[in-house]
């Protein structure tokens, strides 16, 4: 494998990594939203709308996860068949 394919597997691995950053990020923002809506806000509609964020943002939290994870297995796979055909 050349310097070319290493670079690019580098590449790859850090964008995904970048990615499962940003899902965090979203899923903490999402829910630092649910919480401001429930603690600083009057009325039943923030109520709702901020308990609505919460599982929102905990369902994006493990989505972010499983990509994570299914797309670094992915390129593990690619990575050892690229290894293993030279």
């Amino acid at each position: 494998m050349d310097l070319r394919d290493e670079l690019a597997i580098q590449r790859t691995i850090l964008a995904n990594q970048r990615t499962l950053l940003s899902f965090f990020t979203a899923s903490l923002a999402i829910a630092v939203a649910g919480v401001t809506l429930i603690r600083f806000f009057e009325g039943h509609w923030a109520h709702w709308a901020g308990w609505a964020l919460l599982p929102c943002a905990v369902i994006l939290f493990i989505y972010g996860f499983k990509n994570y994870f299914s797309h670094k297995r992915t390129i593990a796979t690619a990575y050892e068949s690229r290894i293993g055909s030279q």
